[in-house]
């Protein structure tokens, strides 16, 4: 075989059936390496020893022929396998610029698959948002659905919605702290307006006394400075203060300094000791709206609690959450001030209306019918297309074509429509979101990477 058609590219010996270039590799090895024995044999010869001796010596001389041969294979394999993936990508190439052109020819089909593909993953992308945001993640926290809230409520209380009483005893939230079996990470809290004033400007904002435990109860981590830790509890120690994200850009202008400086918080000074995260939000806090300004929460063993936070255990429920605290509640020195109240706890999905939550399921099977109609309309869409298409696939084939490259070429047309129908159904799912944000269940719901990831 001339030696030319060894630097043909792949695709050129491909047609014609050239030989591969990893046996031209070899070959061109095997003769390098008999021209330099060959010549070292001459030498020796001319040296004056026999031609079985000069071919002994010239082949200890220059190495063991064996193990130059693997390292020629090796290296021959190499060099095959970086051509076939360069191959491999300029046929990738090739076939999506004719898939382009396939759609530039036949632009109302290209234009109703889009858009087929579009209705079905967008209506489907927006639901299961809307899904997971009010049903399967109702809490933008880690292990979401195992904050519980406690409460005290009539013993016929049958609306599950945060329509309870939240003060709980001290004294019960401490035995649950010590005992109890079904929660963990008990905390604290106490919302409710607060007037802050910060460099001479004063506004009633959103406020809420926390205890040290809350945010890392929540896995929440500052954006700047610290937390609350215990000392800020004690009575002795200076008062500190944590502002929200918005504060801190409005007022501050999100400059670092911000950090140490005092401000005052219902007539009390205190020093901005860290800022909160900016997508930290927490529903039933401040009517749903996230505070402003936090503050240490430094219980008082006689009073109630406003507001009170655990994280159930693996295994745990709600109810057996509520049995315990009940149980303590009765041993509490308040228990008379309690007598006939029952005790509730709540996730944030029972604070869902259970018509609803009914009325989103129903929506989300419809939705995934609408997927599997968009799904059997595209399909019937590309075998349609393919039927016309026969004549030229048969042309294909007869020029060289195998079934795996007019295999690739489908697929990657394919592929092609289905990124575009992705692509549009994403701002399809964007839209419907955006409409349906005047719903207190989806106002929140948004496209997220759990719902890119299908989790």
């Amino acid at each position: 075989m001339f030696k030319f058609t060894h630097r043909l590219p792949n695709g050129v010996r491909g047609i014609f059936r050239l030989p591969s270039s990893r046996i031209r590799l070899l070959e061109d090895m095997n003769d390098e390496m008999r021209f330099h024995v060959e010549m070292r044999v001459a030498e020796l010869r001319a040296a004056g020893l026999d031609e079985r001796d000069a071919e002994a010596e010239a082949l200890r001389r220059f190495g063991d022929p064996a193990e130059f041969r693997e390292y020629a294979a090796r290296r021959s394999a190499r060099l095959n396998r970086r051509q076939r993936i360069v191959a491999w990508m300029h046929q990738g190439v090739q076939d999506a610029r004719y898939a382009v052109r396939q759609f530039r020819r036949n632009p109302a089909f290209a234009a109703l698959a889009v858009l087929t593909v579009a209705l079905g993953i967008g209506a489907n992308t927006a639901m299961f948002s809307i899904v997971h945001h009010v049903l399967l993640d109702p809490l933008p926290f880690d292990d979401g659905n195992r904050i519980v809230v406690f409460g005290t409520g009539p013993e016929r209380e049958i609306d599950r919605r945060f329509q309870f009483q939240f003060n709980v005893p001290a004294s019960a939230i401490r035995r649950l702290e010590a005992q109890s079996r079904a929660v963990t990470e008990v905390s604290e809290v106490a919302d409710g307006d607060a007037v802050l004033d910060a460099d001479a400007h004063a506004d009633t904002v959103n406020g809420a006394a926390i205890s040290v435990s809350f945010l890392p109860m929540l896995r929440v981590h500052v954006a700047i400075g610290r937390a609350f830790n215990d000392g800020d509890t004690r009575l002795d120690s200076p008062p500190v203060a944590l502002i929200a994200y918005g504060v801190w850009q409005q007022r501050f202008g999100g400059d670092r300094s911000a950090l140490g400086k005092i401000i005052t918080v219902n007539g009390l000074a205190r020093t901005i000791v860290g800022v909160t995260p900016p997508d930290l939000n927490i529903p039933i806090l401040s009517r749903g709206r996230p505070p402003d300004v936090w503050t240490p929460l430094a219980l008082d063993a006689t009073g109630g609690v406003p507001l009170v936070f655990a994280r159930l255990t693996a295994g745990a429920t709600s109810a057996s959450a509520a049995r315990e605290l009940q149980s303590f509640l009765a041993q509490a020195p308040e228990f008379v001030t309690y007598k006939g109240l029952q005790v509730y706890a709540s996730t944030a999905l029972d604070s869902v209306d259970p018509g609803a939550r009914r009325a989103i399921e129903i929506l989300f099977v419809t939705v995934c019918g609408l997927l599997l109609i968009a799904c059997a309309n595209l399909a019937n869409l590309l075998f349609m297309r393919g039927w016309t298409r026969q004549r030229e696939l048969a042309v294909r084939r007869a020029l060289g074509a195998g079934r795996a490259r007019l295999m690739r070429q489908l697929l990657t047309e394919s592929l092609a429509l289905s990124l575009l129908g992705g692509g549009a159904g994403l701002l399809v799912a964007w839209v419907g979101l955006r409409l349906s944000h005047g719903s207190e269940y989806t106002a929140g719901a948004h496209i997220d990477r759990a719902v890119m990831a299908g989790r």
